[in-house]
C-alpha cells in the first residue's frame, strides 16, 4: 500500500490501525527570491559600490582575480565576504555578489518602470537553518551594511514544501488526484521516470513553471543523487524513514501571487508584498489555498490541508552548518585515502615504518613545496572560506584563529617542525660554504682539490 502511516490508531477486527503522524511532516520554504528597491540607491551606487562592482566583474570575466565585498554584520564575528561574479541576470541586473548562503543582483541604475534595482536569492541550506523569517531579516542587514534604506520588497519566487514518510507514492495514486485544468483541459501531469512494472516514478509536475508548478518527487533519492546528506540526519532526529521520503513542493512566481485578494478584509494584491507574505499566517495561507486547489483524497493530504501559522514560522535549527561539512568530510575520506596510497606506491620504506604517517609526511611537503612556488598561504585560504559561510560558529574567531589543535594534528605539526628546522639547517650549511670559500680566497688559501690539480700541472711542466 502507498502509505506508510505510523501513528496507532486503535485496530479493527484485530488488526491494527494507523494513521498519519503529524511529527513526521517537515514544512519549511525551500527557496527565495525577493526584489528590493531603496530611494537612495544611485546615490550608494554612485558612492563607490559601482565603480567595486565593474572592476571586480572585469577581473572575474579575465579569470585572474576574485573581488570581494565585505561588511560587519553584528551577529558575526568576522566580517561576511561576498565574491563578486562575472555576470548578473541580464537583461535588468548587471552585476552580482555571492557567498555559499545569499546572493545579491544589482542594476546600473534605479528605474523608472517599476522593476527594482535589487535582487536578492536565499539558498536553501540558509533557509532550513535559519527559517525563512531570519533569513529574510538578515538578507536586509547586509543591503543596509551597503548603505540602502528599505523603500520597498516584492516576492519574486517562493518555493513552499513538505518532506513526509508517510506517503509512498504511486502512479495510481493520481486516479484520485484532481487539479486545476485549463480551458482547453489539456494541462496533464508529467512524469519522469515512470515504471510501469513497479507502478513507481521519479517526479511527477503538475502547471508551468513560470507561474504555479506543483512537484512531488523521491526526496530519499534525490539526497543521495546530489549527496545532500545533511537533509538524513534531520529525518533521523525526527524518527522518519531515511530511505522513504517524498518532498510535495509548490513552486510559485510572482505572476501567480500578485493577483491574490483577501475575500474576509477585501484586501487586493496581498501577496505582491514581502510583508503581507512575512506575516504570522501569510504562508500558511498561501499553503492552504494551494492544498486545496491541489487535492489527493487521502488522510495524508488532509494533513497538509490543516491550516495552522507555526507550519512556516518555527522551521529554524532544521539544520547546521557544521555538521554539513562534517558529513563532507566523512564522504571525501575514501577519495583522501586513495591519493595518500599514491604517494607511497613506489617509495622504499623501512619495515617498521606507518605507511599512512609517512604518506602524510610526504603530502606536507609536496604542500609546503607548491605553496613556496605558487606563493599561496593555506592558512589565509582557509581563513578566507570561512569568511564565505554566513554563519556564527565557522565565523568566529576563537574557531578560525584559537582553536586548538588534536593530538592527531601534532603529528603533522611535528613533520612541518622539522621540514622547517630542515630548510633552516641546509640554509646554514649554503652560507657557512659560502663564507669559508669567500674567506680562503681572500687569504688565497687553496682547497685541497685545487692544490692537487696545481701539483699535477706542475708535474707535467717538469
Amino acid at each position: 500500500m502507498p502509505q506508510n502511516y505510523s501513528k496507532p490508531k486503535g485496530s479493527r477486527r484485530g488488526q491494527k490501525q494507523f494513521k498519519p503522524d503529524p511529527e513526521k511532516f517537515l514544512y519549511n520554504v525551500d527557496t527565495l527570491w525577493y526584489t528590493f528597491d531603496a530611494l537612495n540607491y544611485d546615490a550608494v551606487m554612485q558612492q563607490g559600490l559601482l565603480d567595486k562592482l565593474q572592476t571586480g566583474k572585469m577581473l572575474a570575466e579575465e579569470g585572474s582575480y576574485m573581488d570581494y565585498v565585505q561588511m560587519d554584520l553584528e551577529r558575526y564575528d568576522y566580517p561576511v565576504t561576498f565574491e563578486i561574479q562575472a555576470s548578473g541576470q541580464a537583461p535588468v541586473y548587471a552585476f552580482s555578489i555571492r557567498n555559499h548562503d545569499m546572493a545579491f543582483y544589482f542594476a546600473r541604475r534605479r528605474r523608472d518602470d517599476g522593476t527594482y534595482p535589487i535582487k536578492v536569492q536565499i539558498n536553501q541550506f540558509k533557509l532550513w537553518e535559519m527559517g525563512m523569517h531570519d533569513a529574510y531579516q538578515e538578507s536586509l542587514y547586509v543591503l543596509a551594511e551597503l548603505g540602502f534604506e528599505c523603500e520597498a520588497t516584492k516576492p519574486n519566487r517562493i518555493d513552499l514544501c513538505v518532506h513526509s514518510d508517510q506517503w509512498d507514492w504511486r502512479f495510481s495514486d493520481f486516479k484520485v488526484f484532481s487539479w486545476p485544468m485549463n480551458f482547453k483541459r489539456d494541462n496533464q501531469p508529467d512524469f519522469v521516470r515512470l515504471d510501469p512494472h513497479t507502478d513507481g516514478f521519479g517526479t511527477v509536475y503538475f502547471g508551468d513553471r513560470s507561474r504555479c508548478q506543483l512537484r512531488i518527487y523521491n526526496k530519499s533519492k534525490e539526497i543521495k543523487d546530489k549527496r545532500k546528506d545533511y537533509f538524513l540526519d534531520l529525518y533521523e532526529r525526527r524518527g522518519m524513514d531515511v530511505d522513504r521520503v517524498w518532498n510535495v513542493e509548490f513552486e510559485i512566481r510572482r505572476d501567480y501571487m500578485r493577483d491574490f485578494a483577501n475575500m474576509a478584509t477585501g484586501e487586493t494584491r496581498v501577496f505582491d508584498s514581502m510583508d503581507y507574505l512575512l506575516r504570522y499566517d501569510g504562508l500558511s495561507m498561501l499553503w492552504t489555498y494551494l492544498v486545496t486547489r491541489f487535492v489527493h483524497d487521502s488522510a495524508f493530504w488532509r494533513v497538509l490541508q490543516q491550516g495552522d501559522p507555526d507550519k512556516f514560522v518555527q522551521c529554524k535549527n532544521y539544520l547546521f552548518r557544521l555538521r554539513d561539512i562534517d558529513t563532507e568530510k566523512r564522504r571525501e575520506v575514501a577519495q583522501i585515502r586513495g591519493r595518500l596510497q599514491k604517494l607511497v606506491l613506489n617509495e622504499e620504506l623501512p619495515p617498521d615504518a606507518d605507511m599512512m604517517i609517512e604518506a602524510m609526511k610526504k603530502f606536507v611537503m609536496m604542500c609546503e613545496d607548491y605553496e613556496d612556488e605558487t606563493e599561496r598561504d593555506f592558512p589565509e585560504e582557509v581563513r578566507k572560506k570561512r569568511k564565505r559561510y554566513m554563519d556564527i560558529q565557522m565565523l568566529k574567531l576563537l574557531l578560525s584563529e584559537k582553536r586548538k589543535t588534536t593530538d592527531d594534528m601534532n603529528v603533522l605539526h611535528t613533520m612541518q617542525a622539522e621540514r622547517e628546522a630542515l630548510k633552516i639547517m641546509r640554509a646554514r650549511e649554503v652560507r657557512y660554504m659560502g663564507e669559508e670559500k669567500e674567506l680562503m680566497d681572500k687569504n688565497k688559501i687553496k682547497t685541497p682539490a685545487r692544490q692537487g690539480s696545481q701539483n699535477e700541472c706542475g708535474n707535467i711542466d717538469e
